[in-house]
């Protein structure tokens, strides 16, 4: 069998189909920490109706996106163009995993002692080093916030953060 042969299988193609697909979505997913560059991807992975909204406060922008499934997902960009933070609300709970990024692991880790302590479903606050996760919700009413503490800019307190 040729290399020709190869590369046509349908196995072959399947399966490197599956790995570029996931490379692009892996490289190209806004996160807590990243580069306000990256919200763009958010917006794609969300499936948004609808363009964009930016609102400029006295130290960062908030970039607010609306999902098709009636959540709303913010993220707050400071002037250097970091995401510092992330809040969402609405019927569904967004891909936490693309939110969080690289702060992810951090927060399951997080998330699973808390629930151990006091099992069943409740708010979720976590206040863990460079980390503040704080979740809520019910059918239909789902809300949170994520803060990456070291990068919130000076001045600007959590209240802030909605």
């Amino acid at each position: 069998m040729n290399s020709k042969t190869v590369l046509f299988q349908p196995t072959t193609w399947r399966v490197g189909l599956a790995l570029v697909s996931l490379g692009l979505s892996l490289s190209a997913n806004a996160e807590l920490g990243g580069s306000v560059a990256t919200v763009t991807a958010d917006h794609l992975f969300i499936k948004a109706a609808t363009p964009i909204r930016l609102a400029a406060k006295k130290a960062y922008t908030i970039h607010e996106i609306e999902s098709p499934y009636r959540t709303t997902v913010r993220e707050y960009v400071s002037a250097e163009g970091r995401v510092f933070a992330v809040t969402w609300q609405g019927a569904h709970v967004p891909n936490l995993q693309q939110l969080l990024g690289s702060y992810f692991e951090q927060y399951a880790t997080a998330a699973l002692e808390a629930r151990s302590k006091i099992p069943g479903r409740h708010p979720i606050n976590i206040q863990a080093p460079g980390l503040i996760v704080q979740t809520s919700g019910h059918t239909q009413a789902f809300s949170g916030r994520a803060v990456a503490s070291d990068l919130v800019p000076p001045d600007i307190t959590l209240e802030e953060i909605q």
